[in-house]
């Protein structure tokens, strides 16, 4: 039973480590049950399938508009960081006091 125990957690871990991966939005490390490759084909048929069904808007107005707003939220975020990182820790009060 011991040969098996160990086979399998031997199979399991070296799985896990082939299948860890940096995800580009957070940089932490994740286990990725398909490829990278295999993702972005998953992406491109199912966007194929939303134009299909739904349609895409073609307008240039409201992607710079919505460009827009999404670099003014950036921006604003950017700024809090900042204020929040500049900020002095608060001071706790001693009971002995």
């Amino acid at each position: 039973m011991r040969p098996l125990v160990l086979a399998t957690l031997l199979t399991a871990a070296a799985l896990g480590a082939a299948g860890c991966m940096v995800n580009p939005v957070s940089g932490k490390s994740e286990l990725s049950l398909i490829s990278p490759s295999r993702e972005k084909e998953i992406g491109k048929e199912a966007a194929k399938q939303i134009e299909a069904e739904m349609g895409f808007i073609d307008d240039k107005r409201l992607a710079d508009y919505v460009s827009q707003v999404g670099k003014r939220l950036d921006q604003s975020r950017e700024a809090e960081k900042r204020a929040k990182a500049a900020k002095p820790p608060k001071k706790t009060s001693s009971a002995s006091a």
